[in-house]
């Protein structure tokens, strides 16, 4: 029995690309998960600045206020 190669082939693409494609789009998705996770760390870090920097500036202000009505 001659088996004809191009058939085996065609097979093997056929079922071996949409498999490929959706671990391309795994993969894809993947990255960006990770990178939405490292936004969201980020954010945090800054927002967290951003907190200890407006309530060091209301202290302030508060201290220059209460230091005026003295």
């Amino acid at each position: 029995m001659d088996m004809d190669w191009s058939i085996v082939i065609g097979l093997a693409v056929g079922l071996g690309l949409p498999g490929l494609g959706a671990l391309a789009f795994l993969v894809r998705m993947e990255n960006r998960v990770t990178q939405l996770e490292m936004a969201s760390a980020a954010d945090l870090v800054w927002r967290a600045a951003v907190t200890t920097k407006l309530d060091s500036l209301a202290r302030d202000l508060n201290q220059l206020i209460g230091a005026r009505e003295s």
